[in-house]
C-alpha cells in the first residue's frame, strides 16, 4: 500500500512540474442541459455523488483536464462522458491535452492537493441554484 502512494505522489509531482505555473478552472456538468457549467471558487472541492465534475488545469505547455464522477456509470454512459471534456476543451485533441476520469472513491492525491480546504462528497445531485453557502 504504501509503494503505491508513493507512486501517486511521484506521479502528482511530475503533472505539477509539466505544468509548472497553471490556472484552474472548475465545471459542474449539468446533465439536463448537457453542459459543463463553471463553478464559483467557493465551490470547488465540494461535489454531489451524483453529478459529473470537471477539473481543467491550464498551463502554458500543456493542459491536464480530470473528470470526477460520482456516479457508477454504464458503459455507454461512461464513453458519453468524454462529449462535455470535447466541450471544455473546445474539441481540440492533442498530445498538449491529458485527459482524464477518476471515479468516486478512486481520487489521488494529486487532485485532492488542489483542493486545500478539503474535498467534500455530499449525497445526491447539486441543486440548480445553491442558496445555502458551503
Amino acid at each position: 500500500m504504501e509503494k503505491l502512494a508513493n507512486q501517486q505522489r511521484q506521479a502528482a509531482k511530475k503533472l505539477f512540474e509539466l505544468l509548472q505555473d497553471f490556472t484552474t478552472t472548475v465545471y459542474w456538468v449539468d446533465q439536463v442541459a448537457e453542459k459543463p457549467v463553471v463553478l464559483d471558487k467557493a465551490e470547488w472541492g465540494h461535489v454531489f455523488e451524483d453529478d459529473l465534475y470537471i477539473i481543467d488545469l491550464k498551463a502554458k505547455s500543456h493542459r491536464y483536464v480530470l473528470m470526477w464522477m460520482g456516479p457508477k456509470l454504464d458503459p455507454d454512459q461512461y464513453t458519453y462522458t468524454a462529449k462535455y471534456m470535447d466541450i471544455v476543451t473546445n474539441y481540440e485533441n492533442s498530445t498538449q491535452i491529458t485527459r482524464q476520469r477518476v471515479r468516486r472513491g478512486h481520487e489521488e492525491e494529486s487532485l485532492l492537493s488542489l483542493f486545500p480546504n478539503g474535498f467534500i462528497v455530499y449525497q445526491g445531485k447539486r441543486p440548480a441554484t445553491l442558496d445555502v453557502k458551503i
